[in-house]
This record gives C-alpha cells, structure tokens and sequence, in this order.
C-alpha cells in the first residue's frame, strides 16, 4: 500500500469545499504532498492562515513555492506535539492510506482542531471491517464526531498506484 498519496485537484476542491473555511481561519494540511489540497483551500479563501507540513525533500521545494502558506519540513507524526499547538479551525488532509498509518494521521490531526473546528480527510474505508482494539477506538471517534461521509469514485487514487475503496469523511469537534 502506497504511503505517499497526491490527491487528484478535482478531490481536492471537493474537500476544500467541505472545509467551509471562513475568513482568516487557521488550517492544518499535514502530509501536503505536491500542495493541491492547500492550494484548493487558497482559491476558496485566500485570508485562510495555511500551514502545510511535510517531509517529502521532493514536494517540500514545491510548497515553499507557497508564498501564502506557512510550510514546515517535518514528519507529521514525529513532530506534531512540538512543533503544532492544538490551534486550528480546520484539518484537510489525505493520509497514507497504509491501514496502520490512517487513521494514526486522522486522530492526531484531530486532536489539535480548537472546539468547532472541522476535519476533512480522504480515508481508506477499511477501518469499517477490521477488528481490534485500534480499529474500535478509530470507529468510535468517526461515530461521535462525524457530519458526513461520501464515497470517492473507485479508481480516483489509480495515478498513486492505489485501488482501493475510500471515502471523504468530515468530522466536527465539540
């Protein structure tokens, strides 16, 4: 399973439309890639504060690029306690889809939204099947914080060399 996933532009502008980032809000795109879901959320509101991380050194030149975007080099899960203070309106993201990094990188995204604030991410949907105490917990978190989830159309991903089933969830912290 792919660990490094480039989100198509067109999922992109889906998920940034399902942000619903409103002006001068802070917004987490951990894992960036090559940047599409920050530049969507840039075309929508361009006074959104965007913070970008990743630790790709190829896609991380590209997002410097980013003049509006604040980017940090660094591996989400490594360095997020430290150097991301649980400040955000909003989290858009696609994780890697490997079932043991997923849902990782989506709770811990999780954790630094502000109470209101609102999660967006492309998922692998086999969190839905597993079993075990992780997978649980993953199901519990998803069915007390979900607003919504849409299916993405199979073969979205197929540039990744990914084929599998995901989904678009949205989650809203209380």
């Amino acid at each position: 399973m792919a660990d490094i996933i480039y989100t198509p532009q067109a999922t992109a502008n889906r998920m940034a439309t399902l942000l619903n980032v409103g002006p001068g809000m802070k917004v987490l795109d951990p894992g960036s890639g090559l940047g599409a879901l920050a530049q969507a959320v840039h075309a929508l509101q361009p006074t959104a504060e965007i913070t970008c991380v990743d630790n790709d050194t190829g896609t991380y030149a590209g997002l410097e690029g980013l003049s509006w975007a604040h980017v940090v080099k660094a591996d989400f899960l490594n360095v997020w306690r430290v150097l991301l203070p649980a400040h955000f309106d909003r989290v858009i993201m696609t994780p890697p889809f490997s079932e043991a990094l997923n849902t990782e990188h989506v709770t811990q995204a999780f954790s630094l939204l502000k109470p209101g604030g609102r999660l967006v991410a492309a998922v692998n949907r086999t969190f839905k099947t597993r079993s075990g105490a992780k997978w649980d917990a993953f199901r519990a978190l998803h069915a007390q914080n979900l607003v919504s989830e849409e299916t993405i159309a199979n073969g979205t991903f197929r540039e990744n060399n990914v084929n599998i089933v995901t989904s678009i969830i949205v989650w809203a912290k209380s």
